[in-house]
């Protein structure tokens, strides 16, 4: 299960119990560093949650199951639920990703040949805590941004930072939209 950065996931991770939450724990916090830890199918969740208006759902391995004759044998159901988030705070998050889909220049170069602005992303460095080893890069996005089909999180380790992984990004969105 992840992990928000909070005072209460302080107390469980922090070996110094004399530490307080301060104004420099939020700062990191909001940037998504200090104590959130994530796996990318739950980041990939929260993007998905964005594309669609701020409805999160369950994911699933399988999709649907049919016999050899066609038949419907297995469909998963589909759990999706609303989360607590204001429309104006999905709209923000929304256009500063598209935003920096649209100057980004290695993202433009990558998707050269779909229109502008075809995606809403955003990157990130995972820090490893290992001073001998880089840090992980994360790529996110929906796609497209007007009316979202797919989330995508690319994450390659010791990446260095979430700039490097977008040459991975036109593979994948090639192969899906193709």
């Amino acid at each position: 299960e992840g992990l928000r950065s909070n005072p209460e996931t302080m107390k469980l991770m922090e070996t110094d119990l004399s530490h307080v939450w301060t104004d420099s724990d939020t700062a990191q916090t909001s940037i998504g560093q200090l104590y959130t830890s994530f796996t990318p199918l739950q980041v990939n969740r929260y993007v998905s949650a964005i594309a669609s208006g701020g409805y999160i759902k369950t994911p699933h391995i399988i999709g649907n199951v049919s016999s050899s004759t066609g038949e419907l044998v297995y469909s998963p159901e589909v759990v999706s639920e609303k989360l607590n988030i204001s429309d104006w705070s999905l709209s923000v998050v929304r256009q500063g990703m598209n935003t920096m889909a649209r100057i980004n220049s290695s993202v433009k170069t990558v998707l050269k040949d779909y229109p502008e602005g075809f995606i809403s992303s955003k990157t990130g460095t995972v820090e490893t805590g290992d001073n001998k080893t880089s840090s992980n890069g994360v790529f996110m996005c929906y796609a497209p941004a007007e009316d979202p089909q797919v989330a995508i999180t690319i994450v390659v380790e010791h990446a260095v930072y979430g700039g490097y992984v977008i040459p991975a990004l036109g593979a994948v969105i090639d192969e899906y939209f193709g």
